[in-house]
């Protein structure tokens, strides 16, 4: 499989350039129980929204992805979970949004991260199923089940649109840009990032580490 570093390099290194509107690692959380839902630090305000079923799992687990804790999040057969970042801040208005993760999808399982703007309607839905990753719909590549991958979505408020940016164990060429689906709605007076599992006869699961929504300064 083909590990695109040199993109992931410049994808991260724009991350240093951003003011955070939401931030977590879940380093300080205790492993096998549900993480921190209003994470330490800066900025105030942020919060994790976790909802599913009553068989739903949300714990830190060591099995980390980066450092030494990540959060988990499991359904069983036919349910679904939920796992809601959402930020507080709105930053610059005339900047653009930056929305990145690290994951690992478990073989077998459906997960969808979908990004919101504070309209009705999602913004980005990317969805990840059967080794095959989709944006809005557009294709985006192929992702190795049960491997490890990063995220860098940019939203651009004078354009309505999206560019989206997939490492790791994955085969997406040099990403791909696509309009919002939502533009009314952006900038928005709140953003999130929702991780779920979406219900399939076997279950699934669906890692996550260091989800993170900012404001581009430049």
């Amino acid at each position: 499989m083909r590990t695109l570093f040199p993109v992931l390099a410049i994808g991260f290194g724009l991350l240093a350039g951003c003011s955070p509107l939401f931030n977590a690692d879940f380093e300080n959380d205790t492993a096998f129980q549900q993480p921190d839902l209003t994470p330490p630090g800066p900025p105030a305000g942020d919060e994790i929204v976790l909802d599913g079923e009553s068989s739903a799992v949300f714990e830190v687990t060591p099995n980390a992805l980066d450092g030494t804790r990540s959060l988990r999040i499991a359904a069983a057969p036919n349910t679904m979970a939920q796992a809601r970042m959402h930020a507080d801040g709105t930053g610059n208005p005339d900047r653009p949004i930056v929305v990145s993760f690290t994951g690992r999808l478990i073989a077998g399982s459906h997960g969808e991260v979908n990004i919101s703007t504070g309209g009705p309607f999602f913004a980005v839905q990317i969805t990840l199923e059967g080794g095959s990753i989709t944006a809005n719909g557009l294709p985006v590549g192929t992702y190795v089940e049960g491997g490890q991958h990063n995220m860098v979505l940019t939203m651009f408020p004078a354009t309505d649109t999206f560019s989206l940016v997939f490492t790791g164990q994955v085969i997406v060429g040099n990403g791909i840009t696509g309009p919002l689906k939502d533009p009314d709605a952006f900038p928005g007076n709140t953003y999130a990032m929702l991780f779920e599992v979406i219900p399939t006869q076997d279950g699934g699961t669906y890692i996550v580490d260091n989800p993170r929504i900012s404001s581009r300064n430049f």
